[in-house]
């Protein structure tokens, strides 16, 4: 014997299309995403080559990232990967939104400056530089692993494992 319980939509779950997120789920993950943005931001604009982070290891001074240990190893870690790009990818990014929409917004939440007007055709290229640009960075990021994986597998060497943070360093003779 089972027992069925009835469900009862919301009313606001009512009038919302098959289909659709509700509203407040749509603003929470805007206003999670806008958070780690802006501690991504934070992160990277106090990032300090004296600070240990995941490729240097200090000179034994206060860490002075804003956001602390995690800010250094989190901007460490995208300069590693992304180089300069952890900048300037974003900016084109911006650059298509703010073509593509007459009011662009970030994540939904803030209205940002309309950089220039809207623009079909010029956020069409924007968009494709901008996906060119993400794909090229893959790329970058495959090959940094593969020639890793190459340094270890292949030459047997102790690159890889100077690389790393944790573990052993690489043995000095």
């Amino acid at each position: 014997m089972s027992l069925a319980i009835p469900k009862f939509p919301a009313a606001d779950e009512a009038a919302r299309p098959v289909g659709a997120k509700p509203v407040w789920r749509q603003r929470l993950a805007s206003l999670l995403q806008l958070v780690a943005w802006a501690g991504v931001a934070v992160a990277l604009a106090s990032h300090r080559a004296s600070d240990p982070g995941f490729t240097t290891s200090g000179d034994g001074s206060a860490v002075l990232n804003v956001l602390g240990r995690p800010g250094v190893w989190l901007s460490d870690v995208l300069l590693f990967v992304f180089g300069a790009s952890a900048g300037w990818l974003p900016v084109v990014g911006l650059l298509q939104t703010a073509a593509a929409k007459a009011h662009p917004t970030l994540f939904g939440v803030i209205s940002l400056p309309a950089l220039i007007g809207k623009d079909r055709e010029l956020a069409q290229t924007l968009a494709g530089w901008h996906g060119d640009l993400a794909w090229a960075l893959i790329a970058l990021v495959g090959v940094h692993a593969a020639a890793a994986l190459w340094h270890h597998y292949g030459r047997r060497d102790d690159v890889l494992r100077s690389m790393s943070p944790f573990g052993t360093r690489a043995r000095t003779t």
